[in-house]
This record gives structure tokens, sequence and C-alpha cells, in this order.
């Protein structure tokens, strides 16, 4: 019987000690599993990284800004929050409607144009060159280790947003220490390659 009540009590006990922590479990399965060595996967931002996204580069027209700040107006995406303060203007517009994405980007109807932001497929119908000026922005930011996105107003992009996002202070540490027990790590990301390369030689 005293078995029978320990081991429950002390999974209770160690699930409500890492809640206390930040850290949170499905259930105690998954907090015994963590007994045997193996592969943990982390998410980059917010995770790896601070999660607290600011502009770093704007380039395309100064004219489009009004219709970017409106269709991420009321975005919960920390790009989209991110791009809505860095781009901080008086005249505001609002949008008609608005659709979220996931994996994709925002689209909206700001004041009678088709404003879209995020990923190159998301913000074109047809597959763009890669010589065309803003897929080299694209690119040449996420070299810098800078997470971007394409703004397009009516199917033609205008503008290039560049945000950054530094690594948490305590990142490579925690990531040593786990390898010091046996564990094997990875980054899941959904941001270019590139980015996410930029980032290994800092977290060893």
């Amino acid at each position: 019987c005293a078995l029978g009540m320990a081991t429950p009590l002390a999974v209770s006990a160690a699930l409500r000690q890492a809640a206390r922590a930040g850290i949170f479990f499905k259930g105690g399965e998954f907090l015994e599993a963590l007994a045997e060595p193996a592969t943990i996967a982390f998410d980059k931002t917010g995770t790896l990284t601070e999660g607290h996204l600011s502009l770093a580069a704007f380039a395309g027209e100064s004219a489009v800004v009004p219709l970017i700040r409106a269709a991420e107006a009321r975005s919960p995406h920390p790009i989209g929050r991110a791009l809505y303060a860095g781009l901080g203007g008086s005249c505001e517009l609002a949008a008609e409607s608005i659709v979220e994405l996931p994996g994709a980007g925002v689209s909206a109807r700001v004041a009678g144009h088709d404003v879209r932001v995020g990923s190159s497929a998301h913000v074109t119908s047809s597959a763009p060159a890669p010589s065309t000026w803003w897929q080299r922005e694209l690119t040449h930011q996420a070299s810098l280790g800078r997470p971007a996105v394409a703004c397009s107003v009516d199917g033609e992009v205008r503008a290039v947003a560049a945000f950054s996002d530094p690594l948490r202070s305590d990142a490579a540490r925690s990531l040593a220490t786990l390898r010091s027990f046996g564990y094997r790590v990875a980054v899941l990301s959904g941001d270019n390659q590139l980015v996410v390369d930029g980032l290994v030689p800092e977290l060893g």
C-alpha cells in the first residue's frame, strides 16, 4: 500500500514542482520518459530565443506602411506585433477583413486593397524569380540571422521587413547540460533555414 501511494504522489509532486518552474507535462508518463536519454526537439522562437521580436530593417515604399499596420493591427503573432509597433505612424487605417493563415502570414482588405504579409508563397500568387529585389532582400536578411517577411499590395511585393530576436542568455548553457546527461538536441523552426543555421554555432 505504501508503494502504491508513494509512486503517484512522487509523480504528482514532480509535476507540480515542474509547473512552478514553468515546465508543463501532458502527463506523468512523459515525465518518466525523460529518465531515458533520447532526442529533445526545441522550438526556436520564444524557447531558445527571447521571443521579443523588434523591427530591425524595413526595405520598401513608405506609402504602404499604413496598409501594413492596418493588416497587422490585431495580430496576436510576435511578428505581427513587432511589425505594427516598429512601423509606428500617425495615419491609421482600419482593415475591412483580416485572415490569419498559420505558417503563411496574414491577408487583409484595407482601403480597397488586398494586403498580404508573410512568406514568399503567401504574398504573391505567381512563383517569384530568385533575382527579384525582394527575394534577394529576404535572403540577405536571413544570412544576417534575421527572420523576415514580404509585404504585398494587390499582388505586388512592395516591402520586406526583418526582425531581431536574440538568443536567451541561458540557451547554450542549458543545451550543453542536457547533452552532458546523454540527450541529443534538435531545433524545429518555421524560419528560413539560413536563420536557423546562423544560431547553430552560438548554441554549440
